[in-house]
């Protein structure tokens, strides 16, 4: 009697599912980076009611030394997206500026405000908000 012969590693039943478990990793990874660049993305193109005519994201690049934008999930659900960077607005100043939107992209808030590390009225939040997009007007005006 002789015994079976070997089947080749790639046709071996491990190496198959070992090819379905990664296939599966990487495409929770993706979908989990999809989802938060999308936020970003998101946040970015959109334009702002009182202020339709420019992208937000192009605005506050613009506006912010060096910004650096992050999105999240809270523990409740929610998604945020964070910029951070320098600003020249009542002086020099670290700004901190946060928005939630829903998973669907439907709806975006400004939901604070910091400058150098403390928290910002409403009225200060428009004002920043208006002030970034004269700034960014002048800018293209200069080109």
């Amino acid at each position: 009697m002789s015994s079976p012969t070997p089947l080749p590693w790639w046709k071996t039943p491990w190496i198959r599912w070992f090819a379905v478990a990664i296939i599966l990793v990487a495409g929770l990874l993706g979908y989990i980076g999809w989802r938060h660049t999308s936020d970003l993305r998101f946040v970015r193109s959109s334009r702002l009611a009182e202020f339709p005519a420019e992208p937000l994201g192009d605005v506050l690049d613009q506006f912010i030394t060096d910004a650096q934008w992050q999105a999240a999930r809270d523990a409740d659900g929610q998604h945020y997206v964070t910029v951070r960077g320098g600003v020249n607005y009542l002086g020099a100043a670290t700004a901190v500026i946060r928005f939630r939107t829903d998973p669907e992209h439907r709806s975006l808030a400004l939901v604070g405000l910091e400058l150098d590390g403390r928290p910002k009225n409403e009225l200060v939040q428009h004002d920043f908000l208006r002030r970034a997009y004269a700034n960014y007007q002048k800018a293209l005006l200069r080109r």
